[in-house]
């Protein structure tokens, strides 16, 4: 009975209680950015934007600083990972993208610029968040950056020490970018969707295979608009189709037309910083060389100081970055290792690139997984050799002694890598493909400028000299039998800008053996260098480097023979050589969707007009050419002697 009436007493007690409401909360106390920065007292939770400390010290930026629970989930959703490369056919349906789960960032203001900048500094929970699809990534330098030295001093994470990478924001929404930032007209414009998943496919099933500049499955999801916020950039679709084409036009002559048309468009919209991603800033300026090889030095070093200013140069394995975005990064940066390396090297120039001063891992066989690994990862280490050979034998400060140890170390290198190919990238001449190429072009070329005679040597009879003729004249070999099949094959246009000079150092080499007393050897010579001018032929209607070299061996063969110069005592062998017959392509450019203007009015439209001009010679259909050793003919000066005015057309694009 008491226990019931006590029960009776408590609910009643319950019913009398004051309501929650009737008591008075605490106020949520929530400070602005500024405030927690600097660890002061805030009043943004009473007052309102600006608080009393930013509007009395005139402090911009002031806003609520987020809470740590929403800052962490939101981000968490943003971060949504990629497949790493769907296969799929092209007429297949579209799979729902995983970019529709990225929630809307909202678009900073004019004002707010500085503050987007601050986030790595001032936000620790941004910035030690995930690294999703849209976020702005910050590189916060080397140990001697005061970026570097902030970051490290207000973190709460002591085992960052190996993370040079951090979020700083989304990017704002790219839905309609164009247009906000006032970019209209021919630029915009695209072809018809048949030619244009044509040049795609060819790009990303032929060039992209060996040299992966842009990520199939992050671009297709893009191209496809799956995400109305994250559309593809066409500054980087322009590039591609660029290389597309010109990688059918061997082909398809309707090819050859549209590479100035989208060279100009890409190079319109590169002008412009129209895209939030840097990333495009890399793979564009690659893409181009495809078509700008008089500029590819230019292009390479932009790519080259975007590279290093994102830290692409730079170890990500710690970093909090997604693994698809890992592997990007890791990816291109060996890539324009590559392009930079070959280049310098082509065009006896200082790398811009120093490994040094790189910490990037080694490609490795699950980086390469789903393209032609084997030519990425051996193709990266014969660059290595070439690199470090050309510092330190070559570097203008090197003794006699130190570039005779580099050739040897070199040679040592170079026999080892190539007793550890796997077979399917050895040397096969009778199933050779573009990669099998591109590797051992570079290779026999390399071993030519190790081991070629100086210009001004004399006959040597000493058995290291001997031993470097025969290395010089079955690498000459080697790349004429590759060529032939490319030409065979139709590969040509496939290849990338150094064949040309690669056909030009087997080109000296082999007219210098042409002038030996040896008849036999003579007679073996002409027959690879006709093949050499066969290859110039076809190169000179895709490069304007080829072109300009085959006109001045030209003009040297057209050259009555009583201006040439050459000692009595020394054997003149006259060489035939047939004047090549280039014809304009009858097939016209494919049919553009919202492109009305001429090409034939335009002549930066029509590239097919270029070895029109650049390869037309005067004289006979058959000129005599006496090839003489080099420094024996003053004419040859013309030509071998790489300067402005003998090789003008190198500079002939406005870089400007």
């Amino acid at each position: 009975m008491s226990g019931h009436h006590l029960q009776a007493q408590n609910v009643a007690a319950k019913r009398t209680r004051p309501s929650r409401v009737d008591i008075p909360t605490p106020t949520l106390r929530r400070a602005c950015i500024n405030c927690r920065q600097r660890k002061i007292r805030c009043d943004i939770s009473v007052k309102g934007c600006p608080c009393t400390n930013c509007s009395t010290h005139d402090r911009p930026g002031c806003r609520s600083c987020p809470n740590k629970k929403e800052v962490r989930q939101s981000l968490r959703q943003a971060a949504v990972l990629a497949p790493l490369r769907p296969r799929q056919s092209t007429d297949s349906p579209t799979p729902i993208s995983s970019f529709a789960a990225i929630p809307e960032a909202s678009s900073p203001e004019e004002g707010n610029k500085v503050e987007l900048g601050s986030h790595v500094l001032i936000d620790n929970d941004i910035r030690d968040a995930e690294l999703g699809h849209r976020t702005r990534l910050h590189y916060i330098g080397n140990d001697l950056s005061n970026c570097n030295y902030l970051v490290r001093q207000g973190a709460s994470n002591v085992h960052i020490d190996n993370v040079f990478h951090f979020n700083n924001g989304q990017y704002e929404s790219c839905e309609d970018w164009y247009q906000r930032h006032g970019i209209s007209g021919e630029p915009l414009e695209r072809p018809d969707k048949q030619l244009e998943m044509q040049l795609l496919r060819a790009y990303f099933d032929i060039i992209n295979r060996g040299w992966p500049i842009v990520d199939e499955d992050l671009f297709m999801t893009q191209y496809h608009g799956l995400d109305s916020t994250n559309p593809v950039c066409l500054t980087l679709l322009n590039a591609i189709m660029l290389v597309g084409a010109h990688t059918l036009a061997s082909h398809d002559e309707s090819m050859t037309p549209l590479l100035s048309v989208f060279f100009r468009r890409t190079k319109t919209l590169f002008e412009c910083e129209s895209w939030p991603d840097r990333l495009v800033y890399i793979q564009v300026p690659l893409l181009m060389t495809w078509y700008s090889d008089a500029n590819a030095w230019y292009w390479i070093g932009i790519a080259t100081r975007t590279a290093m200013a994102i830290g692409l140069h730079r170890d990500t394995s710690h970093s909090k970055m997604m693994t698809v975005y890992k592997r990007v990064y890791t990816r291109l940066w060996w890539v324009l290792f590559q392009f930079d390396t070959i280049a310098s090297v082509s065009a006896g120039r200082p790398q811009a690139i120093n490994l040094d001063d790189s910490d990037v891992p080694d490609i490795q066989p699950h980086d390469v997984e789903d393209i032609s690994g084997d030519f990425m990862i051996y193709h990266v280490q014969l660059c290595k050799i070439i690199s470090e050979t050309a510092r330190k034998g070559w570097s203008l400060r090197a003794s006699a002694e130190a570039k005779l140890d580099a050739i040897k170390k070199a040679d040592e290198c170079l026999g080892n890598l190539i007793l550890s190919i796997p077979k399917r990238l050895q040397l096969t001449i009778s199933s050779l493909d573009i990669w099998q190429a591109h590797f051992y072009l570079t290779y026999y070329n390399f071993i030519l400028l190790l081991h070629r005679p100086a210009p001004n040597s004399r006959t040597q009879s000493s058995q290291e000299a001997q031993d470097d003729t025969v290395l010089c004249r079955e690498a000459t070999v080697a790349v004429a039998s590759i060529f032939e099949v490319l030409l065979s094959k139709r590969f040509i246009s496939s290849l990338w800008l150094y064949s040309n000079h690669v056909v030009f150092t087997a080109t000296i080499h082999i007219i210098n053996e042409i002038s030996t007393n040896k008849p036999l050897l003579a007679a073996k010579s002409r027959q690879i260098l006709h093949t050499f001018w066969k290859v110039l032929r076809e190169l000179a209607i895709y490069w304007n480097y080829a072109g300009g070299l085959l006109k001045v061996l030209e003009q040297r063969a057209s050259r009555p023979r009583g201006e040439r110069v050459h000692r009595t005592s020394e054997p003149s062998l006259n060489l035939q050589i047939d004047r090549p017959s280039f014809e304009e392509p009858n097939g016209g450019p494919s049919s553009w969707s919202s492109n009305n203007s001429d090409p034939i009015n335009n002549p930066d439209q029509n590239l097919a007009d270029l070895h029109l001009d650049t390869c037309t010679t005067t004289g006979s259909y058959n000129a005599t050419m006496n090839f003489l050793k080099g420094g024996q003919d003053p004419s040859f000066n013309d030509l071998f002697l790489v300067d402005t005015s003998a090789f003008d057309f190198l500079f002939s694009e406005d870089i400007s």
